[in-house]
């Protein structure tokens, strides 16, 4: 792919490009996080440890830079391994400290709090340290030892940034990430979702998914989506499942990369579209609300809630996520982590009923 000129109106519009000139809608990012969007063609990925946390007492301190503590814990990671390329997680929590700047780690609830790290060597979660625990051989009945972490941020705009990363012993890698608006904003649900196996990515699903009752999307944000599917070239090449039709977007990339190429554009897609996301959403005012019980903002703000509503449901519908979660951690353990830490729903505001 032939390099991009400064000047590049797209990179403009997502502040990309080294110098502080915008469209009207879109603030500039830093320009040192310019060069991290200009992910290699022939990647791959590989595991690669990051810090266990598992208390409430979490800081921004903790959550700060994967590359702090990468030496000294067992743990997860995907890494871009080419000229050691910052990887996609460490890319997106980049974008998120940057363009918001109220942003800080959630206080789960003690349900909750146990989902931040999983480990099928530890399920009943008795072990501090799980993570240093041996990975069992091949001919044990523990094999393959799967282990999942999570990471969750809010700000002003969101009440939930969720990143996770789960890895199991036979080579399975995913990335899960799912940035949800508040219920008083008129912004999409960014969901990403990436796997691999041994190295190779096999899937990749990325999409703005729709917070309105026909699945449009605002007219300047689909326009955005448009330009940046256009500029890297990236089209959907698999099928979308039925309960994915009832809360994608027309805007929904849904591919199994067919070489190293594929990849590298759906990289580069993804992460431009994390950007623009995030910087829509800090520009974004909250729906007006009114008294009249039938006002336009209250209106509104249930739509944006039942869009949400929908989207957790049908994600729930995914088979092929529960019946791995169930096969290593147990039906109950699968269906409490799917409902309370990856597609919970914010309720109804209070007097809005």
């Amino acid at each position: 792919m032939a390099p991009r000129s400064p000047g590049d109106p797209t990179d403009r519009a997502l502040g990309l490009a080294g110098t502080h000139r915008t469209l009207s809608v879109v603030p500039s990012c830093h320009p040192s996080r310019a060069s991290n969007l200009e992910c290699p063609n022939n990647t791959s990925f590989e595991c690669t440890p990051f810090a266990h946390y598992r208390t409430l007492s979490h800081t921004i301190a903790h959550y700060r830079s994967l590359s702090h503590t990468i030496a000294h814990y067992r743990s997860l990671s995907l890494t871009i391994t080419h000229h050691h390329a910052p990887s996609p997680i460490r890319q997106i929590e980049a974008a998120v400290r940057d363009i918001l700047p109220d942003v800080q780690p959630v206080n789960l609830d003690e349900a909750s709090t146990p989902f931040l790290y999983m480990d099928t060597m530890d399920i009943r979660n008795t072990h501090s340290m799980a993570h240093n625990l041996p990975d069992p051989e091949k001919s044990d009945p523990a094999w393959p030892r799967m282990q999942i972490e999570n990471r969750v941020y809010e700000s002003f705009c969101f009440r939930k940034l969720h990143i996770e990363v789960a890895v199991q012993q036979d080579g399975l890698q995913v990335l899960h990430c799912v940035m949800y608006p508040r219920n008083s904003f008129d912004v999409p649900i960014l969901s990403l979702d990436m796997v691999a196996y041994n190295g190779r990515p096999t899937f990749a699903i990325v999409d703005p998914c729709p917070v309105s009752q026909d699945l449009s999307l605002p007219r300047v944000y689909a326009t955005s989506v448009m330009s940046l599917q256009q500029k890297y070239g990236v089209v959907t090449n698999s099928d979308i499942p039925e309960w994915g039709r009832n809360i994608f977007s027309d805007f929904c990339i849904q591919l199994r990369p067919e070489s190293p190429e594929h990849v590298g554009r759906f990289l580069k897609y993804a992460l431009a579209l994390v950007h623009f996301h995030l910087q829509f959403a800090r520009l974004a005012l909250p729906v007006k609300s009114t008294d009249d019980a039938r006002g336009p903002g209250k209106e509104k703000t249930r739509e944006i809630h039942e869009s949400h509503a929908r989207f957790s449901a049908n994600q729930l519908r995914n088979d092929k996520t529960r019946q791995i979660l169930e096969k290593r951690f147990g039906a109950d353990t699968a269906r409490e982590y799917m409902e309370r830490m990856m597609f919970d729903v914010e309720p109804f505001p209070p007097g809005r009923s």
